[in-house]
């Protein structure tokens, strides 16, 4: 493992002393495990840029657009410490890094605690199920870009960006979930088996069955690439909250030696970590749930959770830190809260809410019986309210087996047995659950509508989508054409 600090074209050795020894600390003491890391100090436009490129690395207006969002972060009260970035392939000595971007305004001590909380990320991205880094995407996503800037010079700017948008549609509509594809060989057919199976690869399926040329479809399958591969929306609160979780312990250690920029970090993470930031809920929640797993582990487990991790093997006697780092190597954001948010968690985490908003107005309060009966009764809606507030609830949308020709187009079904796998909703209670949260489970929006409509247009038929009305609960039909859309009861 290599790990170095650079500014330009030059290592600085001081940092990158200070930057070993942390990852030592986290290697040493977390049990910790990440590849080669590269800390580059850029200023403030630079930062911005290279989390807009993350986004998307095409040069498209989106990307522009990104850019001014966090460019305007830096100019405001926020402050953007870091950005991990892609893997590359260093030219100089041929091994591959992940970049880490650090803020050249950042003081001493937030960037010693930055990269604590950054090696918590790389762990992630070596270990987590979903969130390993399979190729150095910064090498890909360049040939990407000059693919993107040779079309726009041989065709014009409008025609490609519209092919990118309805690339971004497939993408963000139907390819949610890459890890669950399964390869298909079926091509275009009237059979009314057609496709032979329940077909989750959605995205793949409507491209190669388009009416779009090669160049079309292959300039598709780029965009869909970029974004599916940004799968870490369904991992943001394990992200967020474990290394914030590596960075508090390492200023833990650091107060032993240094109770100067210890102070001046814990300072700082109070203030992010507080449970009413709500732009800061993945890193308050997250970590606040590492921190009760440690706990509750140490003093002798979570007696009352039937199972850990969706039914994912656990050692029993793992404790503390190692049941930890066996909950980012296995799981997703819904697994993570929906086994170790429990009720128990809740009450503590609401008592903290209610204490910060009473010391604000000078008054104490505490939990009445009526307040902890209200917190039972709400316990699962807020575990779900948790994961939609942080952006990680998107929906699983798949072509049903025979429903490639339904009604001369396509159908597409919303997929609810996550309810099942992640939420533990059994099978006679999945309708009323569906009714229950129809206000955030439903995809009839105008995000949608527009999704549809450009699908339409790929597929070059009619493309209908199955989901539940937001009110009711009950099932209707989204038909798109190229330019309309129709919305239905659906009938059996």
């Amino acid at each position: 493992m290599e790990v170095i600090v650079t500014r330009g074209s030059e290592i600085d050795q001081y940092y990158t002393k200070k930057a070993r020894e942390i990852a030592d600390f986290a290697v040493q003491k977390l049990h910790l495990s990440f590849d080669n890391v590269e800390f580059r100090f850029v200023d403030e436009d630079k930062l911005a840029e290279a989390v807009a490129l993350y986004e998307n690395p095409l040069p498209h207006w989106t990307t522009g657009q990104t850019y001014k969002l966090y460019k305007g972060m830096n100019q405001s009260m926020s402050h953007l410490y870091e950005m991990v970035g892609h893997s590359y392939v260093n030219p100089y000595d041929g091994k591959e890094y992940i970049i880490a971007y650090l803020n050249n305004t950042n003081k001493e001590y937030d960037n010693l605690s930055v990269m604590a909380h950054v090696y918590g990320h790389v762990h992630i991205m070596k270990n987590n199920i979903i969130g390993r880094i399979k190729e150095p995407r910064l090498n890909k996503y360049n040939a990407y870009k000059d693919t993107y800037k040779s079309l726009e010079k041989m065709l014009d700017e409008k025609t490609v960006s519209d092919i990118y948008d309805a690339g971004e549609s497939l993408a963000s509509l139907l390819d949610m979930y890459p890890d669950i594809r399964e390869n298909t060989n079926d091509y275009y057919s009237t059979d009314k088996d057609f496709p032979n199976k329940d077909e989750y690869n959605a995205m793949d399926f409507v491209v190669e069955h388009s009416t779009l040329n090669k160049w079309e479809k292959d300039f598709l399958r780029m965009t869909a690439d970029i974004h599916s591969e940004i799968a870490e929306s369904r991992i943001k609160i394990l992200h967020e909250g474990f290394a914030s979780y590596v960075e508090n312990k390492y200023i833990e250690e650091l107060a032993k030696t240094d109770p100067e920029n210890s102070f001046s970090m814990r300072a700082k993470m109070i203030d992010i970590l507080s449970p009413l930031n709500s732009a800061q809920l993945p890193y308050a929640l997250g970590f606040r749930v590492f921190n009760e797993i440690e706990q509750r582990m140490n003093q002798g487990g979570y007696s009352d959770l039937a199972k850990f991790l969706s039914g994912k093997s656990v050692n029993d006697g793992e404790k503390g830190l190692d049941q930890i780092l066996n909950v980012v190597k296995y799981s997703t954001d819904w697994e993570f809260i929906f086994s170790f948010l429990d009720k128990a968690f809740l009450k503590k985490y609401v008592k903290e809410i209610f204490k910060n908003q009473s010391a604000i107005y000078g008054i104490e309060y505490d939990l009445t019986a009526e307040d902890e009966e209200y917190i039972e009764d709400i316990a699962d809606n807020f575990r779900m309210r948790m994961l939609l507030r942080t952006g990680n609830y998107k929906p699983i949308v798949y072509i049903p087996k025979g429903k490639g020709n339904f009604r001369g187009g396509l159908l597409l079904e919303q997929d609810f047995t996550f309810l099942s796998r992640y939420v533990g909703v059994k099978d006679a209670e999945l309708e009323e659950t569906i009714k229950e949260n129809s206000g955030f489970l439903t995809m009839n929006n105008h995000e949608t509508h527009n999704a549809l409509m450009r699908i339409a247009k790929v597929y070059g038929r009619p493309v209908t989508l199955k989901t539940i009305d937001e009110n009711k609960g009950t099932p209707i039909l989204i038909r798109a054409d190229k330019d309309k859309v129709d919305i239905s009861e659906f009938k059996q």
